[in-house]
């Protein structure tokens, strides 16, 4: 019976082991294709439009090539040419076909990493784990398993430690460190944005009440001092500046001092 843009299909049959048809004995068109049934390979054969003769389907045959992993027709096959996936390297608990049922594994239930896939012509092979832990925590290797860091979270863009946890510095032999932690209690969030350079020798790390960072020198009591003032010196702010002279500052040199702000001088 036929049917409306269907044409009919023609089937040639052989029983000689491993033959495959010529190009030249099998149709393709709209008129009407030919199939090639190989039935004791258990193979089907056909011509595509370039002309080439294709393996359309065969028996199931994956086999244990060694003691060391197996090999097995993964993809399409031409008439010629069977792409085969192979592993070489030691492997255990793979399932075995036989074209009709599946085998119990090779060795038992255990299943082990398999080290070196070839794969003949192009393709992809995705490996994918699932994430540990909840949405945020950053990842870490958990005895070869993913898992999230409670207390180590992101949003994309800032690194959160979280329960005042620490931010260590190790020594050069990792037996030792140094760390940050935030305290106790916080009222509000507090940024401080660092010098964008390093410091003369002897200032100190100095803020302006709003978060940004700045180098400064040492005011209030000054216990020892230069006796000759050769560059230019301003009194830190809301602090009072004292010397034991004499004091000499050189020419061209200025000392700034606030108005609120005092230098007294000890002769």
């Amino acid at each position: 019976m036929s049917q409306t843009g269907y044409t009919p299909i023609l089937l040639y049959g052989s029983s000689t082991a491993s033959a495959v048809p010529a190009a030249a004995n099998l149709t393709s068109s709209a008129n009407g294709a030919e199939l090639a049934l190989n039935y004791t390979d258990g193979k089907l054969y056909y011509k595509d439009n370039a002309g080439t003769v294709r393996l359309l389907t065969d028996k199931l045959s994956v086999s244990v090539a060694s003691a060391n992993g197996f090999a097995g027709t993964v993809a399409q096959a031409t008439a010629t040419s069977t792409p085969a996936i192979t592993i070489s390297t030691s492997v255990t608990g793979v399932l075995v076909g036989n074209g009709t049922a599946v085998a119990a594994a090779v060795s038992g239930t255990d299943f082990k990493t398999i080290n070196s896939i070839s794969i003949l012509g192009s393709g992809n092979i995705s490996v994918t784990s699932a994430p540990g832990g909840a949405t945020t925590q950053v990842q870490y290797n958990n005895a070869g398993s993913f898992a999230g860091a409670t207390n180590l979270v992101t949003d994309g863009s800032n690194l959160t430690i979280n329960a005042q946890g620490d931010l260590r510095f190790g020594d050069s032999d990792s037996s030792n460190w140094v760390a940050f932690q935030a305290p106790s209690t916080i009222s509000s969030n507090v940024t401080w944005t660092l010098p964008s350079a390093d410091g003369t020798s002897g200032q100190f790390l100095s803020t302006d009440g709003s978060g940004t960072l700045s180098w400064a020198s040492g005011g209030g009591v000054i216990a020892e001092n230069q006796q000759t003032i050769s560059s230019n010196y301003t009194i830190t702010s809301s602090y009072n500046g004292s010397s034991v002279g004499p004091v000499t500052v050189n020419t061209g040199v200025s000392v700034t001092i606030g108005s609120d702000q005092r230098w007294l001088i000890f002769g």
